[in-house]
């Protein structure tokens, strides 16, 4: 099973409810599946009692324009920005590090982790000094396999290459989707599920 990462925009009162009520939480950032008919089984049948319906939903999803998805390159990037497979200082080690306020059910991977639009700015800001040139000096394939990062590096210079520029692309991407939460007043979420 793959290890994933989403990040998400919130805005201050969704934040505040994502703290107030965990299920808030989920349920922001996770899209309603449809329920799965409950066949009653055979006591129910047999005394006539039904099943209560699943309670109504507290919050509705925030949708996919919202949320910015990094599949599988969570992990390259963190240590790409922080040189460490864990941990690390803010802002460089907000992906996979135990900074920003937990909020929500823990997925697995840890709970997802909360950040005010003022330190989503700092993100951003950092974000954006990170030039593609930074990203090969420390593009290591040996140092990736002897870290245990959650990645495979391709063999050849040339694919090394196009891989880097690939992840330098994704963090302008992350670095205008953190931008523009902050500058909205919104929050982000990072998760890792």
């Amino acid at each position: 099973m793959s290890m994933l990462c989403t990040l998400s925009r919130v805005t201050a009162a969704q934040a505040r409810a994502m703290r107030d009520d965990p299920d808030v939480a989920d349920q922001l950032l996770h899209e309603a599946l449809p329920a799965a008919p409950v066949k009653p089984g055979l006591f129910a049948r047999l005394t006539g009692k039904t099943l209560p319906p699943p309670p109504p939903r507290k919050a509705d999803w925030i949708g996919d324009a919202q949320q910015y998805d990094l599949a599988q390159q969570w992990h390259i990037l963190h240590f790409l920005l922080t040189g460490q497979a864990e941990g690390g200082v803010f802002p460089a080690a907000f992906l996979c590090a135990d900074v920003g306020e937990e909020v929500g059910a823990d997925l697995g991977y840890g709970r997802p982790r909360l950040f005010t639009a003022d330190q989503a700015g700092r993100i951003a800001a950092h974000l954006h000094t990170v030039a593609e040139t930074e990203l090969r000096r420390r593009y290591d394939p040996d140092q990736i396999e002897r870290q245990g990062i959650y990645w495979q590096a391709d063999g050849s210079e040339e694919e090394q290459r196009a891989e880097v520029q690939g992840l330098h692309g994704t963090l302008q991407n992350l670095a205008a989707f953190t931008n523009g939460a902050a500058e909205d007043g919104c929050g982000l979420v990072v998760e890792i599920y």
